[in-house]
């Protein structure tokens, strides 16, 4: 981001940038401040109950850290200052619809904004489906419907990740996605549909066991797993790999190279280390005597 190039685009423009606690999101908000000082605000949206968490949070986790030294020792005893001109903490959630804001707050940001970072994501790979789902699903489509309020919208710039690709190889080019299109071949992506899902599943819960929350955890954490898995099939030259079934209805591959150097290490060690080892092999032992294995070498 060179001064006089994107940087200059920044000058006297409000950004709005969700997830700004994030590893990315703090990086951005440094690189803004820092090579265009004239921009006009920040509106750093982050989860909290109220304006004074929201800032707290924002002053903790994003300027408080080490990355904002350049800055600390560029505006010396005006720091505060300039960070309290520049940066506005706004408590809300992508994962709720106009953010969570009140009608007036949605109102008044809408006519400022010039540019929208969506950065706001859980990385989770065990998150609970519903928490995904909200997040970063519907969470982008709550940023979406908030784009189309803006009057002066110049542009929304949406972060990803490189699993957006899928496991294809080679060159990758940017092409636009069809709706309900996903990366694998003959399959079909309803968010709707996996939305209602969802919901059907936590009323069932409710129905059933009143109001358990840690059955309705575990029980969409192993839903996240089935949708974003569904089934692995994993085979190498022809021949299926040694699994075991540690969930029942997930099942995950275990490299033969990697156990073989796991335990031909464990059998190697020399006799100081055996009463480790073999507290070690018990516990695995115990670990996996409940499950099911199959297909053994």
């Amino acid at each position: 981001m060179e001064t006089g190039g994107i940087a200059e685009r920044f000058r006297d423009k409000t950004i709005l940038i969700t997830g700004a606690t994030g590893f990315l999101g703090k990086l951005l908000v440094e690189k803004i401040l820092r090579v265009q000082p004239e921009v006009r605000k920040l509106y750093l949206l982050v989860r909290a109950p109220d304006a004074i968490a929201a800032e707290e949070r924002v002053l903790t986790e994003v300027v408080g850290k080490g990355l904002f030294d350049v800055l600390r020792e560029q505006y010396g005893a005006g720091f505060n200052s300039f960070i309290k001109e520049k940066i506005y903490a706004l408590p809300g959630d992508v994962m709720h619809e106009n953010f969570g804001l009140e009608s007036y707050e949605v109102l008044q940001l809408s006519k400022k904004v010039d540019i929208i970072v969506n950065g706001a994501a859980t990385t989770n790979f065990m998150e609970r489906y519903d928490v995904a789902l909200a997040t970063n699903a519907a969470g982008v489509m709550h940023l979406c419907q908030f784009a189309k309020q803006c009057d002066n919208l110049k542009m929304v710039l949406h972060v990803s990740t490189a699993y957006v690709a899928g496991e294809q190889a080679g060159q990758l080019l940017e092409k636009p996605f069809q709706i309900g299109r996903a990366l694998r071949l003959d399959y079909q992506l309803d968010i709707e549909a996996e939305l209602q899902l969802v919901d059907s599943i936590k009323s069932e819960l409710r129905i059933k066991c009143s109001s358990d929350d840690k059955l309705e955890k575990t029980t969409m954490r192993k839903l996240g797993l089935k949708r974003t898995i569904d089934v692995i099939f994993v085979a190498y030259n022809d021949q299926t790999l040694p699994c075991f079934i540690f969930d029942g209805s997930v099942i995950f591959d275990l490299m033969m190279r990697a156990a073989n150097v796991l335990l031909g290490g464990i059998y190697t060690k020399n006799y100081y280390e055996f009463n480790r080892d073999y507290n070690i092999l018990m516990t695995v032992a115990k670990l996996f005597a409940p499950y099911v294995f199959f297909k053994g070498w």
